[in-house]
């Protein structure tokens, strides 16, 4: 029996969807840090992890259902997409009295309202530079362990596996090149590893809980199987 296309190409156009849209939410959220209690430790945890970490569920699934090849031109094009943006916002800031070349401000527009919207886009500009280091370096490794993974894994199809290994590989990269770079200028070095611990803790709970299921579910529909909603039958030790 063939399998329809048409759900492999839904399945790649929304992996790509949540894939650039998880990148963008990420950026603009991860100024704002949040922080909760463990073992009576506060663990730092910018609000931009849980959406950043949807984008390593939509690389695996893209280099499963088809290479390593469609996976690494969507980081790519994730990358040009984050650099485009980045310059979009520095250019909306304009100069110190929120003047855009091209345009003249209105009236209304006060200092105040300025200093608020340069608050928090101009951190946002190191958010952008930290996720292009971060971004590059992790999630191209992630699609590349996990190809690995898949060649190692030839007869025995472990999805499960290479999907979690790779996935905590990429999310341990991430957050450390991530929160050392964007946050260096303002954390101590206790603070940056307790932010590195907090985001990776949420980031490995997320990959083992809710990634998983997801990524069976999306590979399942991709493949035309009939009941790829059954995330309940899969069976992880046969893949």
């Amino acid at each position: 029996m063939s399998i329809p296309i048409d759900r492999k190409i839904q399945t790649l156009i929304i992996c790509c969807l949540i894939f650039m849209g998880s990148l963008v939410v990420a950026d603009f959220t991860s100024v704002k840090l949040v922080e909760f209690m463990l073992f009576d430790q506060g663990l730092l945890i910018p609000m931009g992890t849980f959406a950043f970490a949807a984008t390593f569920l939509s690389t695996d699934i893209i280099s499963e259902l088809f290479d390593r090849v469609h996976a690494v031109f969507i980081v790519w094009f994730g990358v040009v997409l984050r650099f485009l943006l980045m310059l979009y916002i520095y250019w909306s800031i304009g100069d110190d009295n929120g003047q855009v070349a091209l345009f003249s401000m209105p009236v209304f527009w006060s200092s105040e309202q300025q200093s608020h919207y340069e608050f928090v886009f101009s951190a946002s500009i190191m958010i952008f530079i930290a996720g292009f280091v971060a971004i590059i370096v992790s999630s191209l490794l992630d699609v590349y362990v996990f190809h690995y993974l898949k060649e190692k894994h030839k007869g025995k199809n472990l999805f499960w596996l290479r999907n979690n290994v790779s996935t905590l590989f990429g999310q341990l990269i991430n957050s450390t090149l991530f929160i050392a770079i964007a946050f260096a200028s303002i954390l101590s070095i206790k603070e940056i590893i307790l932010a590195i611990s907090g985001q990776l803790l949420i980031k490995w709970i997320i990959a083992f809980f809710v990634d998983t299921p997801l990524a069976y579910t999306f590979r399942n529909y991709g493949n035309g199987n009939k009941q790829w909603y059954a995330i309940w039958k899969i069976e992880f030790w046969k893949g």
